[in-house]
Order: structure tokens, then C-alpha cells, then sequence
């Protein structure tokens, strides 16, 4: 592999372009059932976390509003900061426009980015030197390997979203390699900066990762092949990129790194939860079978690791990849050695502590242990045998003519024996968990007999009806293992469809505490509670304390409890009551719960939030009575006892602002029982005030006797600096685009373009 004399990728040819758009469409092809579906493609977190959250955001944007604050969730949560849930993302404001129901939407999602990886994949072998019969094998594994079906029933939305632009970021920084231009190195920032807008943290790690170690790669051969100048200046292009793309994405990583010194994520990482999940040496058998273990689609998994681990662990990338490194000759090993190392060192990386390697660079490198699962790391495993494969059988078709088979009758039927009897003894066999692996070693050795038929008895068949039959291997075997991921859950099939039957209205008045997903907010519940990695400390501390402290519940206005009835009740010491059950949920209310906003007319000030637990965990203390605020620099609120009225009644409760109107008698504390966070700013009739933390994670201002209007509003500069950088850096790029344009059509004019 020669950075100055591989062939291009020739995007006049209208071939290749054929081959992009039918790759682009095998996405679509792969999830096809659930296409025209009302309905969501997967469970999991594709219910219980993206599609609530999801359907928040597209409602603001399609009320032309920025998805800032979400209410609903954590005691208020602020959702443009969480990258997951895609806030900026402009492939996802342009699906929102979409005259599709958000669910039937999610699932024409998956199909477009499973897609959009298959033809980057197809696109990178061009690249690498791999004519299109390769290339088109390697880009259909690339599309279906079994990691993205498996996450896609695990319903990680973003993480496929984040993924599918890896191969596109190796790409253009090869292009912009080749082109040794500082400006075709602005302009190939473009796919990272959508991967990281797309907004899975941990799979970030991997576009970045993948980008630095391809850039090293390209470097050497720039030095190999041209001297130190040459790889500098590949240095140079790489500070480039991840400058522009820093640039270009500045509205969504200045928000993120806020919200994620807050979350409790940071708060509680360390290297056993950076090497949760590691894959197991056992593992490597998923490989060759990838249910060894069993599968949730079944109910019959039964792994060592947690059911969950199945899609974070499974490797299987198909049979006819790993018998093509066994058995064609010879190997390329020049052409496919990066793709080798980048394999190995994946593998070493996934084993976790096991190999070693994980744990250097959790030590060395900052922000490394804030992202879980090793395992993970066996996509880049899957994505160097689509290469290799594609590389393998391109030298495969140059050299078959000659290529010599021992005695392949004999083998061929061997193997279709094998699949006989296997599948035989499975189908009526009563061996238990026996007769899954049995049925499994068939399918192994139906497709590996196919596979050695096709490389014993293609070599008399034309380039085309060959690569067709290998397709063909490849469509039976990941599509076989694919599609019974593709589900059909339905939006409602959560307990708040329950709760929305036996819980009053005025739900604005009072919030639930429930151990269910997020899905309260489609049923117009505020929660306490959820189920988001990301949520700040300060909020998930709040949740915990409110399951052993009335107090706390009361404070926050949780009327409702609900949880599974197969659950321990609540203490009544606690203040709950049984309610009612349905369904299998139990329902328990307090007659005790503040109002969502009050005041108080005593304060203690503390210096931090640790000195505002230890008194929140004084039994003496009592919320209705008492604020304990964190006093900032420069105020001073000088509350007064009261004996007539003092009241806050919220007049509107909107996503990003909340107004109030007091009346006290004397100058007091007044308590929003929502979560503080940087952003939020307050008026008293329309002059500014402090807000300042209360009772550890709430927002409290000082309030004067009298009647008076107060405002809380989310105006976070932070996105607003951010969304400038990021605006100026999307039309420096594309200026920059149009001047590349014109420069090459001006080169290919006059015949000097050198790609």
C-alpha cells in the first residue's frame, strides 16, 4: 500500500457510484420488515431511553426550537448537552421534517446509516487499492456484520449512527492525504464532525482512535515512500482535521464537556467500571458461531456475562471471511497490513485486563476511563476482516487460474455430510441446550461446505457470476443472522401506559418517582427518577436519597411512587400509601408533597454541596421550613419570619423558562424545586437576580415582601458561543469546498489532476 501510486477511487466512474448507491440500499434492504411499521425496531434502549427523548427534540425542532431543557426528565435535564440524544445533528433535523410517525422514523434511521456504513467500507477499499468485486464484498460485511444487527436489537440508535461514519473518516483524511492540501484536509474534516454530531460519546473515542492510528499509517508510508517532509506534512493534516472538527462541532462538545464533569458517570468511573465487559477468551468462539452462547431473540442466552453482553461482545462477521484467510493463497500481506495490526490490536484492546494493553491506556491516556465495555472494541475486529476480505478476494480472482485445491470433492463432501448430520441431530435430537449448538455447528459447516465450493469450483466462472455467488454466501449468512433482530415493539409497550390509566390529571402539579424508563414525559409525568448514564450527580444523589428519605420526596414534590408489584411496598415509616394495582403495578401516593415552588423564611448557607448533604441528612432538617443554600460571592439575602401569607404559584411552566408570581409578607427564600444548572438565569419584575443552589441540586433565589413576578429562563451561553464557532466553521468549509471544486475541474480541464 503506496500512498503515491495505489489507485483511486474514481468518482467519475458510474460504476462505482452503482455500487455505492446499491450498498447504500442494503441498509434499507437488511430491516425491510419493519419499514413500514408504525412501530419501533427494537426495545431496550431504543424504548426506554432515544425514543422518549427523541420525540421531545423533534417536537421542538419542528416547533422551531432548539431541544435546550428537557423537563420531563431527572428533575430537569439539560438534553442539548447530552451527545447521545443528537441535539445538533443535522441528518437527524433533517429526518424530524419527516411526515413519518417518530417510531415508523427511527427504524428508516438504522436503515440509512447500516447503509451509509456498507458504502464508506466499499468506498475505503477503492481506496486501498481493491478492485470493485472486492470492494463490494467487503462494504456488504462492513453494512451487516453481526455487530450492527445485534446493537441494533439492543436498540443503540446513536451508537450505530456514530459508527457508520468511521470508514468515511479514514476516507477523506486519505484523500486529503493524497492531495497533500491543508485545504483538503478543512474539508475532510466534514464526516468526523457528523460522527461526533451524531453523538455517542464512547464510539467517539473510536472515530478519533481510528482516525489517529490510520493518520500514523499514513504517515509512515509518506515517510517510507517520500522522506520526513512528506510525513510531517501528514502530521500537519492531522492537527488540521481535528482542528476543524473541533470548530465544526464546538455547538455540541463545549455543552458535553460541561455536562460531563457533572455526571455521574465521571463521578463514579474507575478501571473496573472502564473494563466492565471485557470480552471473554471463551468469547473468540463467536467467531465461528455466534450463538455458541444463545441469543436473546430466543430467550436462550446463557453467557457467562450478563444478557446484555451478547451485542456488546459478538464478533461473528460471517463464515467465507475467516475460510478466505485459511484457505486463498497467496496473501497480500503488504496490501493488508494495517488492516492486520488494526485487527490485533482490537482484539488485545477487547480482552480487557486480559492482555494488558487496555489498562496502559487507561493509565496514559485522560478521559480513556470514562468509556466502558472493551468488548466493543471487536467492531474493529469485524472492520479489518471486510477489508482483508475484500483484499483477499480480489487476489483470489487474479490468481485462482493456478491456484491448486486438495482434493476438493473429497472435502466439499465432507462438509455438506457434517451439515447434514449436525442439523439432523439438532432438529430431532432431545438434548436440550445440545440440540441449539448441534443446529449451529450445521449452519457453520452449510456455509463453510459453500464456501470452499465456491473457491474449489469458481475458478471456471467469469469475475461477475463468481462474486455473485460469494455475495450470495454472504446475504444467506449475516442475513439469516440479521434479520431476527429486527423487531416490532410498540411505542406503548411500557408501564406508563399503565400509569397514565390510574394517575389524575394536573400532572404539571406534582412529579412520580417509578423504576420504569423514560416514556412518562409521552403521558405528560415529570420524573424523578430515569434512565440516562449522563444525568448529573447531583440529580441521580436526589433519586437515591428519595427511596430511604420522605423528606426528600416531599421536597420534590413526589406524590406518586410506582414500581413493578413484585417489588418490596415502601416503608409506611416513609409516608407512602398503597394506592391501587393494574397491571402489575403497584401504585403508592403521600398527602405531604410540597408545592413545585415555595418559600421558605430560614436559611442556612454552606460553602459546597458536600456541606449541603451532611445537613439534608440531619433529621432536625425539614424542607418546608428551611433552605440550605450554597451562598455565592457577593450576595446577601436577609430573610425575615413571616406570619400572614407567603406563596409562589407557577404561572407558566414552559420547556425553558418557568415564571412565578410570589406575595409574602416578608422578605423570604424562594425554592423551584428543579435542577440548577449553569445556563439557568432569573428576574425579579424583570430585573436580574441570583440564582443560587438549594438543598444540594435545586434553584432558590431571595425574594422580597410583597407581590412579584419571577422568571427563571435557560439561556446557556455556552451553546450560544458554541453555535457561532460552529456556524462560521460550516461556511469556512464550504467556501473551502468550492475552491477545491473549482481548483479540479480546472486540473482535469488541462489534464494535471493527480486526485
Amino acid at each position: 500500500m503506496q500512498v503515491s501510486e495505489q489507485p483511486r477511487f474514481d468518482s467519475a466512474e458510474w460504476r462505482d457510484w452503482l455500487l455505492i448507491i446499491l450498498l447504500f440500499l442494503s441498509g434499507f434492504a437488511l430491516v425491510a420488515p419493519a419499514l413500514l411499521r408504525d412501530s419501533l425496531v427494537a426495545g431496550n434502549d431504543l424504548l426506554w431511553l432515544f425514543y422518549p427523548f427523541l420525540s421531545f427534540s423533534r417536537d421542538a425542532i419542528q416547533n422551531f426550537q432548539i431541544p435546550l431543557w428537557n423537563p420531563y426528565h431527572f428533575l430537569g435535564f439539560p438534553q442539548y448537552a447530552e451527545p447521545q440524544l443528537a441535539a445538533f445533528y443535522p441528518i437527524w433535523w433533517l429526518f424530524a421534517w419527516s411526515p413519518l410517525p417518530t417510531a415508523q422514523l427511527l427504524t428508516w434511521l438504522f436503515a440509512f446509516h447500516i447503509g451509509l456504513a456498507a458504502a464508506g467500507v466499499f468506498v475505503l477499499a477503492r481506496q486501498d487499492g481493491v478492485g470493485r468485486p472486492g470492494a463490494l464484498l467487503g462494504g456488504l460485511l462492513g453494512g451487516w456484520m453481526a455487530f450492527i444487527p445485534a446493537h441494533l436489537f439492543a436498540g443503540h440508535l446513536p451508537h450505530l449512527w456514530t459508527l457508520a461514519y468511521l470508514p468515511w473518516v479514514l476516507v477523506a483524511a486519505q484523500w486529503a492525504v493524497r492531495r497533500r492540501s491543508w485545504l483538503a484536509a478543512v474539508v475532510a474534516a466534514v464526516p468526523l464532525a457528523l460522527g461526533i454530531l451524531a453523538g455517542y460519546a464512547p464510539f467517539m473515542l473510536y472515530l478519533v482512535g481510528g482516525l489517529l492510528v490510520w493518520m500514523v499509517w499514513l504517515g509512515f508510508l509518506a515517510l517510507r515512500d517520500a522522506g520526513w517532509r512528506a510525513a510531517l506534512r501528514v502530521a500537519g493534516q492531522t492537527i488540521v482535521i481535528g482542528l476543524s472538527a473541533v470548530a465544526l462541532t464546538a455547538v455540541q462538545l463545549i455543552p458535553t464537556l460541561m455536562l460531563a464533569a457533572q455526571s455521574s458517570r465521571v463521578a463514579r468511573s474507575d478501571y473496573a467500571f472502564a473494563s466492565s465487559l471485557s470480552l471473554p477468551i471463551s468469547y473468540l468462539v463467536t467467531l465461528f458461531v455466534p450463538d455458541a452462547f444463545g441469543s436473546p431473540v430466543e430467550g436462550s442466552y446463557w453467557g457467562t456475562e450478563p444478557i446484555y453482553a451478547y451485542w456488546e461482545l459478538i464478533l461473528y462477521v460471517g463464515v467465507l471471511p475467516l475460510l478466505f484467510v485459511v484457505l486463498i493463497r497467496p496473501i497480500p500481506w503488504q496490501k493488508m497490513a494495517f488492516w492486520c495490526v488494526l485487527g490485533g490490536g482490537a482484539l488485545l484492546l477487547s480482552l480487557g485486563p486480559a492482555a494488558g494493553l487496555h489498562r496502559v491506556l487507561f493509565d496514559v491516556l485522560p478521559g480513556f476511563g470514562l468509556f466502558r465495555v472493551p468488548g466493543r472494541f471487536g467492531y474493529f475486529i469485524a472492520l479489518a476482516l471486510a477489508l482483508i476480505t475484500a483484499h483477499l478476494w480480489q487476489t483470489w480472482l487474479q490468481t485462482r487460474h493456478s491456484a491448486a485445491v486438495w482434493r476438493p470433492r473429497l472435502v466439499f463432501g465432507i462438509g455438506v455430510g457434517l451439515a447434514v448430520l449436525f442439523g439432523l441431530l439438532g432438529f430431532a435430537g432431545d438434548f436440550g441446550r445440545i440440540d441449539d449448538l448441534l443446529l449451529q455447528l450445521a449452519r457453520f459447516f452449510a456455509f463453510a461446505t459453500a464456501t470452499f465450493g465456491l473457491l474449489t469450483f469458481g475458478q471456471t466462472l467469469n469475475v461477475r457470476p463468481a462474486t455473485l455467488l460469494a455475495l450470495l454466501i454472504i446475504v444467506l449468512d449475516l442475513g439469516w443472522f440479521g434479520v431476527r433482530f429486527v423487531g416490532d415493539v410498540s411505542p406503548d409497550a411500557t408501564a406508563w401506559a399503565t400509569a397514565d390509566k390510574v394517575l389524575p390529571d394536573g400532572r404539571d402539579m406534582y412529579r412520580v418517582s417509578a423504576e420504569f424508563d423514560n416514556n412518562g414525559a409521552r403521558y405528560g409525568f415529570y420524573e424523578v427518577n430515569g434512565y440516562d448514564d449522563f444525568r448529573t450527580e447531583s440529580s441521580f444523589e436526589l433519586a437515591e436519597r428519595l427511596k430511604g428519605d420522605g423528606r426528600i420526596a416531599r421536597l420534590l414534590g413526589a406524590r406518586y411512587l410506582l414500581q413493578y408489584a413484585d417489588r418490596k411496598p415502601p416503608q409506611d415509616a416513609l409516608g407512602w400509601s398503597f394506592v391501587t394495582e393494574d397491571d402489575d403495578i403497584a401504585v403508592y401516593e403521600r398527602g405531604d408533597v410540597l408545592p413545585r415552588a415555595f418559600i421558605v423564611h430560614d436559611v442556612i448557607g454552606v460553602a459546597d454541596q458536600t456541606q449541603a448533604w451532611a445537613l439534608m441528612a440531619d433529621p432536625a432538617w425539614n424542607p418546608a421550613q428551611t433552605a440550605i443554600v450554597q451562598v455565592e460571592a457577593g450576595t446577601h439575602c436577609a430573610v425575615e419570619p413571616v406570619s400572614g401569607v407567603s406563596q409562589a404559584t407557577i404561572t407558566a411552566y414552559d420547556d425553558n423558562r418557568v415564571a412565578l408570581a410570589t406575595k409574602s409578607d416578608a422578605v423570604g427564600w424562594l425554592v423551584l424545586s428543579d435542577l440548577d444548572y449553569p445556563g439557568w438565569e432569573a428576574t425579579i419584575d424583570g430585573e436580574p437576580t441570583a440564582i443560587q443552589t438549594t438543598d444540594a441540586a435545586l434553584r432558590g433565589v431571595c425574594v422580597p415582601a410583597g407581590e412579584h413576578e419571577v422568571v427563571f429562563a435557560f439561556r446557556p451561553n455556552v451553546w450560544r458561543d458554541g453555535g457561532l464557532v460552529t456556524l462560521a466553521a460550516w461556511v469556512a468549509v464550504g467556501l473551502v469546498a468550492v475552491v477545491l471544486w473549482i481548483r479540479r475541474s480546472r486540473s482535469v480541464g488541462d489534464g494535471t489532476d493527480n486526485g
